[in-house]
């Protein structure tokens, strides 16, 4: 412990004083500590790149609370270890402090000849440069200080920044339903026109167009990409694969009632009735392992993706409407090798008092995985709640909770876009956005580093 201060130990006399009768007999304390810290809310600004080129600023709040402050005791040092996004202003920020103690003073860090401050909570501090906060002992006997910093991301790296690539692209005007592919190192976008089924090519000098074989029974919300091709299912629950998602090829035996609703690398899974069912070779089904009544799958408008975590396990989740209309029933499968995969069960992610947030039913809804993280988004939300195309969702939780992204935003101007969106990302960390006859690209800055 060290010796009070001074100029504190006079003002705490006074605040002692002041609250104590001659018979009062009290046990003072001489333990002094923060035991918490909370940032209060702050402001970012963003830059938005409009249709002409030019660029405007605009700022949003963002909650502290979403970037933990940790207290090393042993070193006296308080920081955020997620560094708070770049633009971030703290030059006037309200803190929330937790303390065993009489008092809490503060003062800027680089110079010991700043007069000392004492904390309140409805006073806001500049937090753009580190802060000594000193907490004295209820007895007046000892003292600590601690150094506060607020770290910030100094490029942004965690900022995505979208460009508009093509100016209304009459070759998708006439398409009722479309699915963006990226396939053999191209951005294609397949969908149904008068016509029969078109295959969009983004070429070098601009987008070209052929027809593809897929039958009018099609159905376009089963369209799968694995192992390098396509897969697809139509109304008699045949399915299809194709290398190029222009000549089709049938795959395996019709089940009726059957919806193709992923494939990995070593199976297909399908919908059919109140089963959800598996097979190596799209002939001989088996029914999967449930944890919860078959009655909470997805019967309808049915997204799915598999992916690898980082500590080697694979995940499958497939997430679709049932009878319920706030949000998509959404079922998970993990495993750590092939064998597994046969035996693994399926976990629904069940809707609780504690997830308020289940995957929501957009309309046209993409789903991606991207920065190893869960995206989606889409047109306007069935149960009202906002406007289309007016946020991103993300999953941090492999699909639990869904919550709307702070930091990255759509393009302003597909805002309110209510028909066909389709999204896909490619090999160099691009998402591509088609909707309302425009094409978006964009990618966060951080990925761009890593590549290079």
């Amino acid at each position: 412990m060290k010796r009070l201060l001074p100029g504190l130990l006079t003002l705490t006399v006074i605040l002692l004083g002041a609250c104590m009768k001659d018979d009062d007999e009290v046990t003072l304390s001489n333990y002094c500590y923060i035991s918490n810290v909370t940032l209060g809310s702050f402001k970012r600004a963003l830059t938005t790149t409009a249709s002409d080129g030019s660029d405007s600023t605009y700022y949003t709040s963002i909650s502290g609370s979403y970037f933990p402050m940790s207290i090393d005791q042993r070193k006296l040092v308080i920081e955020n270890r997620d560094s708070l996004p770049y633009g971030a202003d703290v030059s006037a920020i309200l803190l929330t402090i937790s303390f065993d103690g009489s008092i809490v003073s503060y003062r800027p860090a680089d110079t010991d000849s700043a007069s000392w401050t004492a904390y309140t909570s409805s006073d806001s501090i500049d937090l753009s440069k580190p802060v000594h906060l000193s907490v004295t002992s209820d007895d007046l006997s000892s003292y600590r200080i601690y150094t506060l910093k607020v770290n910030i991301h100094q490029q942004e790296g965690d900022s995505l920044y979208w460009t508009r690539t093509d100016s209304v692209p009459e070759i998708f005007q006439h398409m009722a339903g479309m699915r963006a592919l990226w396939l053999n190192g191209k951005l294609h976008v397949l969908g149904q026109t008068a016509d029969g089924w078109r295959l969009a090519t983004k070429e070098t000098s601009g987008w070209s167009l052929q027809a593809s074989q897929l039958s009018a029974e099609t159905s376009l919300e089963t369209l799968r990409q694995a192992r390098g091709k396509v897969y697809v299912s139509d109304s008699k629950g045949q399915l299809f694969t194709s290398s190029d998602a222009v000549e089709w090829e049938t795959l395996g035996v019709a089940r009726e009632g059957m919806i193709l609703a992923a494939v990995t690398d070593d199976a297909y899974y399908a919908l059919c009735g109140s089963s959800l069912l598996r097979s190596e070779d799209a002939v001989q089904w088996t029914a999967e392992q449930l944890d919860e009544d078959t009655s909470m799958l997805p019967s309808r408008d049915v997204l799915s993706i598999a992916y690898r975590e980082d500590n080697g396990r694979q995940r499958l989740l497939v997430a679709g409407q049932g009878n319920q209309t706030w949000g998509r029933n959404a079922w998970v499968k993990t495993w750590k090798t092939a064998s597994e995969e046969t035996t693994a069960m399926w976990m629904y992610m069940t809707p609780s008092a504690d997830n308020k947030y289940p995957c929501p039913v957009l309309q046209h809804q993409t789903l991606l995985r991207y920065d190893d993280r869960l995206f989606t988004f889409g047109g306007r939300r069935i149960d009202g709640a906002g406007d289309a195309m007016d946020c991103l969702y993300v999953s941090n939780d492999n699909g639990i909770t869904w919550k709307r992204d702070l930091y990255i935003h759509l393009p302003s101007l597909l805002e309110g876009v209510e028909g066909p969106v389709t999204a896909v990302t490619d090999d160099d960390y691009h998402i591509w956005i088609i909707a309302d006859n425009q094409v978006w690209r964009g990618r966060l800055n951080r990925l761009a580093f890593d590549r290079q």
